[in-house]
């Protein structure tokens, strides 16, 4: 941790402005030595036995939150689902008889350390895997917040990084002015499979507008409600509740707000992280008090830039405090029917717009392309596992 600036480096380089990230400094270590785990770490494998015949395991090292820690149950939930689903996956891996990498077969085998979902322990936890585990490859935590650190440690550990929830892309551009700035011994090798935070919110803004296009139509049969005096289109006023968190952040920063079509000049209500309050109770409160801004400020459509727990909050809370816009759309939801609204004929489901389709638009009968399963026989397995 960075107190009052980071010192002058002990390895020869030097420090190009903003090198840091947040409140941490960054410096290569001894890579031959492993590293203290501290009392928090817990190691957790998840490993049936290595493949009869098999040339060893490939090994998967991954920090995530393991404990609840009464701040952010949303991320202990993830780690869970990251661990069984690790275990479910060696499991497989093992009843095929491994995988073929370069003329041998290999089992997968987890390791899985609980990071607190904290940044320092983060940090911790993904060099810890590194030295003393020696994984072979990196899953980043949950989140872009906590990504951001295990990308920068992973750079220096010279460790290959997957994140399947980072999408923030100053994760990958910091990453990779780290790797240069360490020269040949290290590289950016911290990798996203998800589209970029910006990209999220456009689509369905977009959809908002042509929607309210269609409706003024003299042709279309469709109208606003006869709540506005203005045509459809003229009607809209957007407001974003923007959660202090880096991916509601980057989502709804001013890059994602450029739109061919003209929004006005959006009302935003600031909410401070989940992680930065006492509760989620406090949490709900907070969204409560931006959304009354929201409404106070005539606000026609909705945007809710949170993570998954903010969006699971603020509906019911529209609801409680009589605030019915146009439209809503939600963020940190990706799917409504894995949420805790009510079930389908609910009005929430006809009301609020997510950013990526319902699973239920795919074809029931579509397989993995590596596992071969349906997400039925998926559910299946992973019931008969853990259940």
């Amino acid at each position: 941790p960075m107190d009052g600036g980071c010192p002058e480096p002990t390895d020869g380089l030097t420090r190009p402005a903003g090198y840091s990230s947040s409140d941490f400094c960054w410096e290569i270590r001894n890579q031959t030595a492993p590293l203290e785990s501290g009392t928090e770490l817990k190691t957790v494998t998840a490993l049936p036995e290595p493949c009869s015949g098999s040339a060893g395991s490939i090994v998967i090292g991954a920090p995530a939150t393991l404990i609840r820690t009464g701040q952010d149950n949303e991320a202990f939930n993830r780690g869970t689902a990251l661990l069984r689903n690790c275990e479910l996956f060696s499991r497989m891996i093992a009843q095929r008889s491994g995988i073929n990498v370069g003329g041998q077969r290999y089992g997968v085998s987890c390791e899985v350390l609980n990071d607190n979902y904290d940044p320092l322990q983060v940090t911790n936890a993904t060099s810890w895997l590194a030295h003393d585990r020696r994984v072979d490859v990196l899953l980043g935590p949950y989140g872009s917040t906590m990504t951001n650190f295990a990308a920068k440690e992973a750079v220096i550990d010279n460790k290959v990084l997957l994140s399947s929830t980072g999408s923030d892309p100053n994760i990958y551009a910091e990453a990779r002015t780290l790797a240069e700035e360490f020269g040949a011994d290290a590289a950016p090798l911290a990798f996203g499979i998800i589209p970029k935070s910006t990209a999220y919110i456009k689509p369905a803004i977009a959809a908002v507008i042509r929607a309210a296009k269609e409706c003024d139509d003299a042709d279309s049969g469709c109208s606003c409600g006869g709540r506005f005096d203005s045509s459809c289109s003229e009607s809209l006023r957007f407001g974003f509740l923007i959660e202090q968190d880096d991916f509601p952040l980057a989502a709804c920063s001013e890059e994602a707000l450029r739109y061919d079509v003209a929004i006005g000049e959006p009302v935003k209500a600031e909410i401070p992280a989940r992680r930065d309050v006492a509760s989620t109770a406090e949490h709900r409160r907070n969204i409560r008090d931006a959304l009354e801004k929201l409404k106070e400020e005539g606000v026609s459509v909705a945007v809710i830039c949170t993570y998954e727990l903010g969006a699971d909050l603020a509906p019911g809370e529209m609801e409680a405090i009589g605030f019915s816009p146009l439209a809503a759309i939600l963020l940190g939801r990706y799917n409504l029917l894995e949420g805790t609204l009510p079930g389908d004929g609910q009005w929430q489901y006809e009301y609020f717009l997510t950013t990526q389709r319902w699973h239920r638009a795919l074809s029931p009968d579509r397989r993995g392309t590596f596992s071969n399963w349906t997400i039925e026989e998926y559910f299946t397995k992973f019931n008969d596992l853990f259940s």
